[in-house]
């Protein structure tokens, strides 16, 4: 027992030693902080900015998404007139999520003009989707008021719905990317 004493308390003393060492490492007692802090703490408040455009843009698609829904289940007149007051309203749910973006991207010009300049153009191509979106939905409504039938009106806009969709899949992967 006398001979393993000795090395115990060697080791005890070198890992107490290691740990006090670790613990002095890990404090900070600076007063002021340098240029590297200052720079973490506005990327990390880019990052949660961009995080919130991109839960406003996930709504927007999911927006999107409902407007070219509507536009394959216009099928009659009356229908038309239905489908044209509810786009009105995701037209205007459109509309407080644009406001509430561009406050946000008004927040990240603040801290990155860079980053800020990236987002104004993917809120843009947002803006460019809703357009075409609002445009399918009304041709096919005036196509249906013209008296075409429903599947003819369907096939004509089917090329411009599968490339609208395939635009609002890649806008949101774009987003997804710069919001990481």
């Amino acid at each position: 027992m006398g001979m393993i004493r000795e090395p115990m308390l060697l080791i005890s003393v070198f890992a107490a030693f290691f740990a006090l060492v670790s613990i002095y490492n890990r404090l900070d007692f600076t007063i002021t902080r340098d240029e590297r802090w200052r720079e973490q703490q506005a990327r990390d408040k880019a990052l949660g900015i961009l995080q919130q455009l991109a839960t406003l843009w996930d709504g927007e698609a999911e927006l999107i998404d409902k407007l070219v829904d509507l536009a394959r289940i216009v099928s009659s007149e009356a229908s038309a007139d239905v489908v044209h007051t509810r786009r009105l309203e995701l037209e205007s749910a459109l509309k407080d999520r644009d406001t509430e973006a561009r406050a946000l991207l008004t927040q990240l010009e603040d801290i990155s003009a860079k980053t800020a300049a990236a987002a104004r153009d993917h809120a843009d191509k947002s803006k460019t989707l809703q357009q075409r979106a609002a445009k399918l939905l009304g041709d096919k409504a005036d196509l249906i008021k013209k008296g075409v039938a429903a599947h003819e009106a369907s096939a004509k806009v089917a090329p411009a719905t599968q490339q609208l969709l395939d635009a609002v899949k890649a806008w949101m992967a774009e987003g997804a990317k710069m919001a990481q």
